[in-house]
């Protein structure tokens, strides 16, 4: 049972034996690990003598072993190192064989680059011998090129006969096969050949007569393409020496009948002397046999009603001198631009306005209006001329603006301007709820301002709502709408008045209106059609039409006055009436008014139209049927009534700008001013010497030169154009200059003479059919010389005289090879019709003025021979008697005085006082007694010392003294009027300033004081 026991514990016992065991192998191992841990460097090292050791005995084994085999082992490692150096051979075959065509390139850079080196190294050599190698090869290139030269010439010459014949042959066939197939081909393809040709003709010719018109310097070449257009000027020519001739004998009778309206003027007044016996019968005989008066020079100097010699003399004078102003446009135009530049006052235009309108006796009749409009066209010109474009004449404020506004003020414009726009101004007017606001913020307000009137109460609404927000507005939004749909339909309704009533325009809106566009048509040929057409609205809208719609109760138009919002709805219309004008649709600047822009955009081609006929009217002189001889052709002088304070007032006003008006030493208006003398200096003496309230001129044109100045220039001008145009007709060359210092071929000859011939037989046939023109011709051409007995070479001779002559003239210069000459030519060429046009129209008028001329002529010889008979009856039954008497000379102000340039100086200066200045020389303050005493000067120093008076606050005067120009220091002073009536009142006799330098006398003072400064008229 034991047995079994323990056989059943066996298992556990071994299990437990080897537990045993294994704990005790454990414990001798980690021993032994903590000992090799301790001795692990001794270890290490005995481990690595062991290796070594090992390894050691392990190589020499297999050295010796090697060493052995030597022979063996060196032949394995030849061949398996002959077979890795084949492998990598291969390979490296394989792989440049794949690269060839980069390593051939390679190579070849490489290559290049080794022969550049050598051939840079080669050259750098022979550059060192350079010119001994260039010889050397010169030498030898020569010799090599001889010796062939040689040869080759001696084979030629050899077969000289056959190798011309040769080349002719091959010549002529190879031009004869072009030719013939050029022609072949031109004969297949005619009409687009022609077509080609006339295609090239007519676009060089339109190239080149582009060049003609556009250029300002056209080429010599361009002007000789179309010389060959003057070729008829025959008639032209002689035309315009008949004119000028023509011209000439009207001087010439106009003098001539001019001397026996002198003679019959002086005749005229000796008969008033004669009936109002202040002559004797013996000064009678001696002023009829001799043709001269003699008359006393007694009278006042200013006195033009009086018959005396000097009073006649000034009288003719101021008739010359009028006629002058109102039939010479240049003198007021130049006065114009001169003021406008200087900027002067609106005051001082007024006055100079209302002078030009008392010249033309505010252009009531139609003679005074030809020349009114004279004047506004000639400073049109002169004006425009200035601009640099045409904004500048649309924003400019010129003079002549207000001189045709004075015409739409006449009572028969006035009435023309009611029977166009009455019905539409009306259609405005009448309708008292009408508003065509188009600002939304003022329609938002004026609505907050309904509401309060309708509730009595102040509105809750802000009225500084923004713009932006108050368009937003369902009330605001639908009244704007509905005001620019009743603006646009009442705009329409004005514009559709102008446009059916264009005929009834005044004709100076329209002849105003065509000068500027034509003006800015050839001042500004960039500028666009419609740029151009804008200036004609300019002028008939805001210078006609839009202040009498703005102020239609003034001009007329309607009966009643008109309210703020009719004022203001009359207003909006102008304003799109003018945006159309512009033909230009609104801008951001008008934003709400950009919603018309479409209606705009239509109402802009309509305008176009209406702009095109407005300006479609005849010339001035058509119009009035008057032309400038018809003063000089008729035997009534033309009349002008005038007060004597305003020929003193223009007199003054001229003379004080004559510098402007004349600049010329030999005008006749400065003639006129000289002889008439300076005007008193003093307004006194124009006080006394004012008898007559109005004055009767009969005006006088013999102080007015009709020929031009120019005259000679002019037609030597015309003889050099003729001769040129031969020259250019026969020669040619880079410029003017050239060809006519060219020398003269025979060929030259030739073509002058087959020019010539060929004028002869047409005009020969002109002959046959215009026998008239014919005899026009052969009369001028005797008067300018035969051209056809001129050789080309004596022509040429002839052409530069002339054109030398004119050189001397100043007119023409060689420095640009004469181009002033092409340029006079080529203008001919462009104007040639339009000249035929005018020069017919002159030799009209001029033929004309010469039949009135001797029809006038004869009237006064008529009326000369009656003067006579009179005379002579008068001095059978002549008397002599005693008396005479003078008239007093009614007081006026002369607004030109001292005092009235003193004014002016203020104005520019901004400095006028408020109640009034005045200044006068110490000579002037002595006579009127003011002035007792002047201390540091010299009685002739007196005039050059200045006093001025002025107020610039109520009872206080300023006092200051100057000398010329200079401000005297320590010479100002203020003083109240009570201090001057205290010096009254205390009886002191005299008022000192200025430290004892002046001394006043306080009554005069006084006196002067309340004359100037509180109410009377001043002096």
């Amino acid at each position: 049972m034991q047995a079994s026991k323990l056989d059943q514990d066996v298992y556990a016992l071994v299990e437990l034996q080897s537990i045993v065991r294994g704990s005790n192998l454990r414990r001798e191992i980690y021993k032994a690990f903590d000992f090799f841990d301790a001795s692990m460097g001794e270890i290490v090292e005995l481990q690595s003598i062991v290796r070594a050791k090992e390894i050691q005995v392990a190589y020499n084994e297999l050295v010796g072993e090697l060493r052995e085999s030597e022979p063996s082992s060196i032949a394995m490692q030849s061949l398996i190192r002959g077979n890795a150096v084949r492998e990598d051979l291969y390979t490296k075959q394989s792989i440049l064989f794949s690269q060839e065509p980069a390593i051939v390139d390679l190579q070849s850079i490489i290559r290049g680059d080794f022969v550049r080196d050598d051939f840079g190294q080669f050259l750098d050599q022979l550059d060192q011998y350079s010119d001994e190698i260039t010889a050397l090869q010169s030498v030898f290139r020569g010799v090599m090129v001889r010796f062939n030269y040689d040869l080759i010439i001696e084979e030629f010459e050899d077969a000289m006969d056959s190798i011309v014949l040769l080349q002719a042959h091959i010549r002529g066939y190879r031009i004869r096969k072009d030719h013939n197939a050029r022609m072949e081909y031109f004969r297949q393809n005619m009409d687009k050949v022609i077509k080609i040709q006339s295609f090239v003709r007519a676009k060089k010719q339109g190239d080149a007569y582009k060049s003609l018109t556009s250029s300002a310097n056209p080429p010599l070449s361009t002007v000789k393409n179309f010389v060959h257009l003057l070729n008829d000027s025959d008639l032209d020519f002689e035309q315009e020496v008949q004119l000028e001739q023509n011209k000439k004998q009207v001087k010439d009778e106009i003098a001539h009948n001019q001397q026996l309206e002198q003679f019959i003027t002086q005749l005229d007044v000796k008969i008033a002397l004669l009936l109002k016996n202040k002559i004797t019968i013996d000064e009678v005989i001696r002023h009829r046999n001799k043709g001269a008066i003699s008359v006393s020079n007694s009278g006042d100097l200013f006195d033009l009603k009086a018959l005396n010699k000097v009073s006649r003399k000034r009288l003719e004078l101021y008739q010359g001198f009028f006629y002058l102003l109102q039939t010479q446009p240049t003198y007021f135009a130049r006065l114009f631009k001169q003021l406008r530049e200087a900027m002067v006052t609106e005051k001082e235009i007024k006055d100079i306005e209302g002078m030009v309108k008392i010249i033309f006796a505010s252009a009531k009749m139609s003679r005074e209006e030809f020349f009114y409009l004279r004047l506004v066209s000639q400073s049109i010109n002169e004006e425009i001329s200035n601009c640099d474009n045409v904004k500048a004449i649309l924003r400019g404020n010129f003079i002549w603006w207000k001189l045709l506004a004075a015409l739409n003020r006449t009572p028969k414009e006035r009435k023309t301007l009611k029977s166009m726009l009455y019905p539409a101004v009306h259609m405005v007017s009448s309708k008292s709820k009408l508003d065509l606001e188009s600002d939304p913020l003022a329609i938002y307000r004026k609505s907050i301002m309904d509401e309060e009137l309708r509730t009595a109460q102040k509105s809750s609404r802000n009225p500084h709502l923004p713009v932006a927000e108050a368009i937003k507005l369902p009330d605001v939004r639908a009244t704007y709408i509905s005001n620019m749909q009743h603006l646009r339909e009442l705009t329409t309704e004005f514009l559709t008045v102008l446009s059916d009533n264009v005929d009834r325009l005044p004709y100076h809106i329209r002849f105003a209106a065509r000068e500027i566009y034509n003006i800015c048509k050839t001042k500004f040929p960039e500028e666009g059609e419609d740029r151009l057409l804008s200036v004609i609205g300019h002028v008939v809208f805001n210078h006609y039409l839009n202040p009498a719609i703005i102020s239609a109760d003034n001009f007329g138009i309607v009966e009643t006055a008109l309210g703020p919002t009719q004022t203001r709805n009359l207003t909006e219309i102008t304003k799109v009436l003018s945006q159309i004008s512009l033909l230009k649709p609104f801008s951001r600047e008008d934003i709400y008014l950009r919603s018309l822009n479409e209606d705009v955009k239509i109402a802009i081609n309509q305008a176009k139209d209406i702009f095109r006929e407005v300006i479609n009217v005849p010339d001035l002189g058509q119009q009035y049927n008057t032309s400038v001889y018809d003063d000089l052709t008729s035997h009534e002088r033309p009349l002008l009534y005038i007060k004597t304070s305003d020929i003193f007032s223009i007199h003054s006003l001229v003379a004080h700008e004559i510098d402007v008006m004349a600049p010329d030493p030999d005008d006749g208006l400065r003639v006129v001013i000289n002889d008439l003398g300076p005007l008193p200096n003093d307004a006194s003496e124009i006080l006394n010497i004012a008898k007559f309230t109005d004055v009767k001129l009969e005006l006088n044109p013999s102080f007015c030169k009709i020929e031009d100045p120019e005259a000679e220039v002019n037609s030597l001008l015309v003889s050099i154009k003729r001769c040129l145009i031969y020259v250019l007709r026969v020669q040619s060359g880079p410029n003017l200059l050239e060809v006519l210092v060219s020398p003269v071929e025979e060929y030259n000859e030739l073509k002058y003479r087959e020019i010539l011939a060929e004028e002869a037989i047409a005009r020969e046939k002109k002959r046959k059919t215009h026998s008239e023109a014919a005899a026009q011709i052969a009369a001028a051409t005797q008067g300018l010389g035969d051209l056809e007995s001129l050789t080309y070479r004596e022509l040429k001779l002839l052409a530069l005289e002339k054109i030398l002559e004119l050189e001397s003239y100043g007119k023409i210069s060689r420095d640009d090879n004469y181009q002033a000459l092409l340029n006079s030519i080529a203008q001919d060429i462009k104007s040639k019709r339009d000249r035929r046009i005018i020069r017919k129209k002159e030799i009209d008028e001029v033929q004309r003025a010469l039949t009135d001329l001797n029809k006038t002529e004869k009237y006064l010889q008529n009326k000369l021979q009656t003067y006579n008979n009179y005379i002579e009856q008068a001095m059978a039954t002549l008397q002599t008697k005693k008396g005479g008497s003078r008239k007093g000379l009614k007081g006026l102000l002369f607004p030109f005085s001292k005092q009235y340039f003193h004014h002016r100086d203020l104005q520019k200066a901004g400095k006028v006082p408020k109640f009034g200045s005045y200044k006068y020389s110490a000579n002037d303050m002595f006579d009127k007694g003011v002035l007792v005493e002047l201390n540091g000067y010299t009685e002739n120093q007196y005039s050059s010392v200045s006093f001025t008076f002025s107020s610039d606050e109520v009872g206080v005067f300023k006092i200051e003294a100057a000398y010329g120009s200079v401000a005297l220091p320590g010479a100002t002073t203020e003083m109240a009027l009570d201090e001057l009536l205290n010096q009254q009142y205390n009886n002191q006799q005299y008022i000192i300033l200025f430290d004892n330098m002046v001394k006043f006398n306080t009554n005069l003072m006084l006196h002067f004081i309340f004359k100037k400064f509180y109410g009377e008229n001043t002096l």
